[in-house]
């Protein structure tokens, strides 16, 4: 009989948090689209294709996203991508693993030639099953793919898309990168990448490896996370090695320095019942955009090259 009573308890306990969650989601997804939140088309995409998933009886697999279909500073990053994507008009584009929800939204919304690359082969796999929700998508998957080698000809696409990536490529792997997005760019084409920032150089490491590819650290014996740029690395590691110009560049900034790493401490410890109100945290979190980079605290660098 008590474990009955138990069994029942814990079944009331997770639906009463189940619909806390969606509740808390929805709340934050609506205030944020009232007060304009960048990226809200996103936002309101990634929700209805984890309906689509949830109705063909995926409902385990699709309520992460469809409470948290966008995370982070990811909204700022997706409006200004697609804000210059829709100024390419008919293009044919390389997406260097960016999340999937970004190339999942072009191929439906943009004349485009879409070609999704991923180091992670489980990672694509989420993507393909996603994009196999979608009427009319055209996308090509290449699996095994590492941003620091494209097995593509010189030349190959109008534009090269890169969201929050190079900053995970442990040691010299962001340049590596930059390289052959550029290498890979039509001329006149362009690449658009993101990145964070801070008023001095920073490199983050931590106790477990997140993506099970980050280097490990001998010396301090953790893994490789990823790097904060100054504006001294921004331009020696990504820029003037290369035969580029940039023609666009916009931060957004916290409001008050460390309240994003205590935001993702919060992520880390409490899941999805804290990111799940992701809408209205980066609303309050952060300002922008702006053209000046942060001096002393943390940011968002979204920038668009043209290859000359």
């Amino acid at each position: 009989m008590a474990s009955l009573v138990i069994e029942v308890g814990r079944k009331v306990f997770w639906r009463c948090a189940i619909m806390w969650i969606i509740s808390k989601s929805l709340y934050s997804f609506f205030f944020a689209r009232i007060n304009k939140l960048p990226g809200m088309e996103f936002d309101l995409f990634g929700r209805k294709l984890a309906l689509k998933g949830m109705m063909r009886g995926n409902l385990h697999k699709y309520f992460n996203l469809l409470v948290n279909p966008v995370s982070s500073v990811r909204y700022f990053e997706f409006d200004f991508v697609y804000r210059w994507i829709s100024l390419e008009g008919s293009a044919s584009i390389l997406d260097v693993s960016s999340p999937r929800i970004l190339p999942l939204f072009l191929a439906m919304n943009r004349n485009i030639n879409l070609t999704m690359v991923n180091p992670d082969p489980n990672d694509l796999d989420e993507s393909r099953g996603m994009a196999s929700l979608l009427q009319d998508a055209s996308i090509r998957f290449m699996d095994g793919v590492s941003a620091t080698k494209l097995p593509f000809p010189d030349n190959s696409f109008d534009v090269v898309v890169s969201i929050s990536v190079i900053e995970h490529i442990s040691d010299d792997g962001d340049s590596a990168a930059m390289a052959e997005f550029v290498r890979v760019a039509r001329p006149g084409g362009k690449i658009i990448i993101t990145f964070p920032v801070m008023g001095e150089y920073y490199e983050e490491f931590r106790a477990h490896d997140p993506y099970g590819s980050q280097s490990w650290d001998r010396e301090r014996k953790m893994f490789f996370f990823q790097r904060f740029y100054d504006e001294e690395a921004i331009n020696e590691r990504l820029i003037a090695q290369h035969n580029i110009d940039v023609i666009s560049k916009e931060y957004y900034i916290e409001k008050k320095p460390g309240i994003f790493d205590k935001y993702m401490r919060n992520c880390i410890r409490k899941g999805i019942f804290y990111s799940s109100t992701d809408p209205l945290v980066m609303l309050r979190m952060f300002d922008g955009p702006t053209m000046d980079h942060p001096k002393d605290r943390m940011g968002n660098c979204m920038m668009v090259i043209k290859v000359k």
